[in-house]
């Protein structure tokens, strides 16, 4: 499981995590709220009984201990099974708390320093001024829960109800109830984790249809429309992409086809006119008697009739391998094959061409097309050339591998990635000036990919330029 379906599990579980969390956090403050309230009541109803039971006199009257509950003057009933506190303002004397309650105290006001019994000061001193008073507080580390109620006698407070008891029970209850829940949440996420799985795998099913049908898909089928929601809606938009998109290839490739045609016939219908031309003025420059300026402008003339036999030519050849014609393919010598290229290309001892290809090297292919191709890619070797171009070959296994290099300027980098575009030159003006229109390398290029092989161009500016041109080896 990967991608967007472990991303949607992951955020599932983390969600449902989240929300078990925040709703075992709200129940355990409801229950200790809850619990609170209980005793808060039970302490209001016990200082309450202890009020209206208090034989209260004077400041002087001595302090009363009553039981939790009782209303009487049974004092005995109420101090068995009490265990001591220690006074927290440090008094000698000791007041007597039960396990789960403590006796309601009545505390005179003034409280008297040094028979001083009130556990809970800020209690006694929020009741002292009227105010009942309910707050949480700590003896010898344990947690308390006081009530503070005043008494009036004439009109103002002359003493206080407080009432404290012991919480113990309170936090063991939800000490039990944490027990019993953090079990509960790693089984909780482990059963969100699996459903979260399934409803995920099940949701994203359609997904997975619509990614099979679109690896299978051929060209006039269309991905299938699976249920109602958001991927039937994709998918139904893709086909939509598809129909248009379909229409669109069909509209150009009737436009290819047709310039290619256009192409083909082209250039069958101007080779006539051009050998009309070509004959016509060798047969002028034939006669001893022509004038010497009527010479250089049929001269010109013919130059111009040759380029553009040649253009002619490198156009019916893009042509057939637009149609795609099937290659033959046959053992051929690369050697005398290089050797052949050369002999159509026009002598420059300026530049001479250095061959290192042993004659064992035969590669598949047609010799007529990759004459050409090789013809093609030496001469814009020399083209540009300072000194010298070199071609060679060596065997690597099942391919047969074809380097021409030159010395010349180099080829800016921008330019590597268009080379073998039709009619691109990467400098238009000096490519004029060789005669170049753009062509040489595209059908070099295409010849070459017809016999299944590869070409890789290198270069760097300054250093020189090598076309590296991987053909399959031919056996024996």
């Amino acid at each position: 499981m990967r991608g967007v379906r472990a991303r949607l599990v992951v955020w599932n579980v983390l969600v449902i995590g989240l929300i078990l969390a925040v709703m075992a956090l709200m129940l355990r403050a409801h229950l200790r709220q809850n619990a609170v309230l209980q005793v808060d009541n039970e302490l209001r109803a016990e200082a309450e009984s202890a009020r209206a039971a208090s034989k209260f006199s004077g400041m002087r009257e001595p302090l009363l201990h009553l039981p939790v509950g009782t209303s009487g003057v049974d004092k005995s009933a109420g101090r068995q099974n009490l265990r001591p506190v220690p006074v927290p303002d440090n008094s000698a004397e000791d007041v007597t708390l039960e396990a789960e309650a403590s006796l309601p105290q009545l505390i005179p006001v003034p409280l008297a320093t040094r028979n001083s019994r009130a556990l809970d000061k800020d209690g006694y001193l929020q009741a002292a001024k009227g105010i009942r008073w309910a707050s949480d507080l700590r003896l010898t580390g344990r947690p308390f829960r006081s009530y503070s109620m005043p008494v009036y006698v004439n009109g103002r407070v002359a003493a206080v109800v407080q009432a404290v008891r012991s919480m113990e029970p309170m936090e063991a209850m939800l000490g039990r109830f944490d027990a019993a829940l953090l079990p509960l949440l790693p089984v909780a996420l482990l059963v969100a984790a699996v459903a979260g799985t399934v409803l995920v795998a099940g949701a994203m099913r359609p997904l997975r249809i619509l990614t099979d049908s679109a690896e299978a898909l051929e060209p006039d089928e269309r991905l299938p429309i699976v249920g109602r929601d958001e991927f039937a809606d994709l998918a139904v938009a893709f086909n939509a992409a598809f129909d248009r998109t379909s229409r669109a290839m069909a509209k150009q490739e009737r436009a290819l086809r047709q310039l290619e045609r256009f192409t083909g016939d082209a250039g069958h219908e101007l080779r006539t006119p051009l050998a009309v031309i070509k004959g016509s003025v060798s047969r002028k420059l034939a006669e001893k008697r022509l004038r010497t300026d009527d010479r250089t402008t049929l001269e010109l003339v013919d130059r111009a009739a040759d380029r553009m036999n040649r253009l002619i030519a490198d156009l019916l050849l893009l042509a057939r391998q637009d149609a795609g014609s099937a290659t033959p393919l046959q053992p051929v010598p690369l050697r005398s094959l290089v050797e052949t290229a050369l002999m159509t290309l026009p002598p420059d001892d300026r530049c001479p061409i250095e061959l290192q290809i042993a004659p064992n090297l035969s590669v598949l292919g047609d010799p007529g097309s990759l004459e050409r191709s090789v013809a093609n890619l030496i001469a814009n070797a020399r083209a540009y050339a300072r000194t010298r171009v070199c071609v060679d070959a060596v065997s690597e296994g099942e391919w047969v591998e074809l380097k021409i290099s030159d010395d010349g300027e180099g080829i800016a980098p921008e330019h590597l990635p268009r080379l073998g575009e039709r009619f691109y030159r990467p400098e238009a003006s000096r490519s004029r000036q060789h005669g170049g229109v753009g062509l040489g390398l595209a059908i070099a290029k295409g010849v070459i990919e017809a016999h299944r092989g590869e070409i890789e161009i290198r270069s760097e500016v300054g250093v020189g330029t090598t076309v590296l041109v991987r053909l399959p080896a031919a056996e024996g």
